[in-house]
């Protein structure tokens, strides 16, 4: 017989590439990837081992003709390449760059055996090429003695143990047969971060297993027991669950870890290992976790890759991955601020303990605490060789968020999906990106593609509700933050969308039932101050809004949060000089700046004193952070210039303005300062229908944010522009709305009594 013809799949790592129907796919999941830079992966992976010169493949691509993009159109395809690979081109596990010649592919690749068809197959379902492996040495061995049906039996024990990419796996704690309270829950938390190292694994996440226990009628901080777990798997249709057990053997300890089916209760997997010493446990249990994983189906590969040693990924102190994990538990049942103080003492037990550092960090960031954010942001980066590669674009993630880099934000989350396909986290912050640069539809379609991951997942409904809400869809806002509130009645952070909701759709019911449900917190209540505080300057209240701010600001640092503290008396500053205060304003941004100076703080601040007229303050104040963020994104195009362009509009220069301006359209879409600026630059140059189309923008966000002043004034800026085209019937529609609007607006309000001398010019 001739040799048989060169595979059409070529795999490599969990990556398998199919050159007959051009797809690329990770662990049987088709992956996204664009025709060119298919065909230039193909030429790489079909000359692995050797250097492949940059004409070579502009030939293989392109042919002979003229293409004269062609370096841009190359760099363009590699690091597309590299992003679904997940690749660093500095520290490359696929694709090398070699200097003034080209590129290597440096991983291995393997291609399925032909099969022999006068050769009899083993009964079962194929299996992942581990296992044609270890049937190979099987084979091998029966010539040595063992008998042919001992092999088929150990090829057909392991087929029902492989699990699927698309398959997920829940841990549930171990049962602590030694008496020591270190182990309680923090063994269960090793063994999940351990193994959501890797790609071929999905660990269901505590917010999903929180939510079921819920619907089960039982608090969020229930062990889940082995019993309890198979009930939570039941219920989610989630195929394999993991039990562990720690017990004492004379001066030893002896972990025992057992994966079953929990439709069939046949054993899937199970590791048992010693440990000489308690401080020599989490190194034992990592090594349980390579063995459960290729027993599992992963390949030997991907462990490699993927599989940094347990006391690396978390700590070698178990009283400080002890803390870590109550930390986290009160982080998902009562919020950032209980949390604190357990992740700093696990890093005062383990200063290098790098997860504690990014939770902490991200804590802080969330209360507006950033100078402490920076600090444990900073420390984590640092130390984000000591994690797993999971933990890696985590904590990544969020360094470049801390720093302002927003497109490196969304590139790590990306390259995040695509390495975590089964994965929602980055679709969570992926919303969160598009949300921030005004791109609702495409927040809404990461929310939803995170849904269909994690159907009951209480971030990705909230996210889905404030996507719909932004785009105007507040019946079905209102559905999602519902079920997503059913599913965690305890949220502050549902109860003040769904309330926001209801101020939108004008239900008082709905607003007094949900606002009371947030004054019964201290983070509730402060969220609820300082929605109350812009809701009353956009009704133009400002006494009232100046009011709640100073009262936002107080429990701000009866809770310790003086960064916080700061931002609310920035944020009064704003809506005083809008609503021409200008001597409160300078009075207020006094003493915002003189708690803090963050830069949450000195951009409020900066725009204040902008319209206040304090032009030498204020423009000190935003280049002055401009040096100390220069890769702040928003920093660098939204704040500067619009600082800048307010003070030209004082001084009549409209087009320096809209010059200046429209460098930040990119990034600002979902800062309506900087909207407001632009359209108010644009009315003052009389580009009617730009201003028209930027206003409208701003009050087509009404729906979605209802509190903010800056939409309140789009409206009234709507109607001077249609009274500028000539356009009275819109331009007394408009005015009307607006009036109606302030309707119960402090006495003598500079700007309704200008409002209402403009409209009865009109009449």
């Amino acid at each position: 017989m001739g040799s048989p013809p060169p595979s059409k799949v070529l795999r490599f790592g969990l990556f398998e590439l199919d050159l007959e129907t051009q797809q690329l796919r990770k662990g049987g999941a088709p992956l996204r990837i664009q025709p060119q830079p298919f065909k230039v992966l193909a030429v790489l992976v079909s000359s692995a081992g050797r250097i492949v010169a940059r004409d070579e493949l502009r030939r293989e691509l392109w042919g002979t003709e003229t293409f004269v993009d062609f370096e841009q159109g190359l760099n363009y395809c590699i690091r597309q390449i590299r992003t679904i690979l997940a690749d660093d081109a500095q520290s490359p596990h696929y694709i090398e760059t070699i200097p003034r010649k080209g590129y290597r592919f440096v991983a291995t690749v393997e291609t399925p055996a032909p099969v022999n068809p006068t050769q009899p197959l083993i009964d079962g379902p194929s299996t992942p090429s581990s296992h044609f492996r270890t049937w190979r040495g099987a084979l091998v061995l029966s010539l040595l003695g063992v008998s042919i049906v001992s092999i088929v039996l150990s090829v057909r024990a392991r087929s029902h143990r492989t699990l699927t990419p698309r398959d997920y796996l829940l841990v549930t704690e171990f049962s602590n047969q030694t008496g020591d309270p270190v182990f309680d829950a923090t063994l269960r938390k090793a063994v999940s971060i351990d193994l959501s190292q890797s790609p071929f694994l999905n660990i269901v996440g505590d917010d999903n297993i929180h939510q079921t226990l819920r619907l089960m009628g039982k608090s969020p901080d229930t062990r889940v027991t082995p019993d309890i777990g198979r009930e939570i798997c039941q219920r989610n249709a989630i195929k394999a669950m993991l039990s562990g057990s720690l017990a004492s053997v004379g001066n030893q300890y002896l972990l025992t870890l057992e994966v079953i089916n929990v439709g069939s209760g046949n054993v899937l997997a199970q590791e048992r290992v010693q440990a000489a010493a308690k401080d020599e446990i989490l190194s034992a249990l990592g090594k349980s976790n390579e063995k459960l994983r290729e027993n599992l189906g992963e390949s030997l590969s991907s462990i490699r890759q993927f599989g940094k040693p347990l006391p690396e990924a978390t700590t070698s102190s178990l009283e400080a991955l002890q803390l870590y994990t109550l930390g986290a538990q009160k982080r998902a049942n009562e919020g950032e601020l209980a949390s604190v103080s357990f992740f700093e003492r696990a890093i005062q037990l383990d200063p290098d303990f790098a997860l504690a550092h990014a939770s902490l960090g991200t804590a802080y960031l969330n209360l507006e605490q950033l100078q402490l954010s920076e600090e444990h942001e900073k420390k984590a980066m640092a130390l984000a060789d000591r994690v797993s590669e999971r933990e890696k674009l985590y904590i990544t993630a969020h360094y470049y968020l801390l720093i302002g880099q927003r497109e490196k934000v969304a590139q790590t989350y990306e390259t995040y999906s695509q390495l975590y396909p089964q994965d929602a986290v980055p679709q969570i912050n992926l919303v969160n990106e598009y949300s921030i640069l005004g791109r609702y539809d495409k927040a809404l379609e990461h929310a939803l593609i995170g849904l269909r991951l994690s159907p009951d997942n209480i971030q990705l409904l909230g996210a889905a509700g404030a996507s719909y809400a932004a785009l105007g869809r507040l019946d079905k806002a209102r559905q999602e933050v519902t079920r997503a509130l059913e599913l965690s009645p305890d949220s502050t952070r549902l109860h003040l969308l769904l309330s926001n909701i209801a101020v939108a759709q004008s239900d008082a019911v709905t607003r007094n039932r949900e606002d009371v449900a947030l004054r019964s917190t201290p983070g509730g209540n402060l969220d609820l101050l300082y929605r109350d505080a812009a809701l009353a300057a956009a009704r133009g209240r400002l006494h009232e809004s100046e009011d709640l701010y100073t009262q936002a600001s107080q429990l701000a640092l009866k809770l310790g949060l003086k960064d916080n503290a700061s931002f609310a008396l920035g944020l009064r500053s704003v809506y005083e000089a809008y609503l021409g205060q200008p001597a409160r304003a300078k009075e207020s941004a006094a003493a915002a700046l003189k708690l803090s100076r963050i830069s949450d703080t000195i951009e409020p601040v900066a725009v204040a004193l902008a319209v206040a007229g304090d032009e030498k303050q204020s423009q000190s104040l935003i280049d002055s952070l401009a040096k100390r963020r220069p890769d702040d994104t928003s920093v660098q195009f939204v704040w500067v210039p619009m600082i800048h362009a307010i003070a030209l509009l004082r001084h009549g220069d409209s087009d320096g303005a809209i010059h200046l301006l429209a460098v930040g359209i990119p990034y600002d879409r979902g800062n309506l300062d900087s909207m407001l600026a632009r359209a108010n630059a644009l009315l003052r140059g009389k580009h009617a229908n730009e201003a028209v189309d930027e206003f409208r923008r701003l009050v087509a966000l009404r729906k979605g944010f209802p509190a903010d002043p800056a939409v309140a004034l789009a409206v009234l800026g709507l109607a001077r522009v249609y009274s500028l085209e000539g356009d009275t019937n819109s331009a007394r529609s408009s005015y009307r709305d607006f009036i109606e609007l302030w309707k119960n607006a402090d006495p003598n309000q500079p700007l309704l009594k200008q409002a209402q001398l403009e409209y009865a010019k009109l009449q």
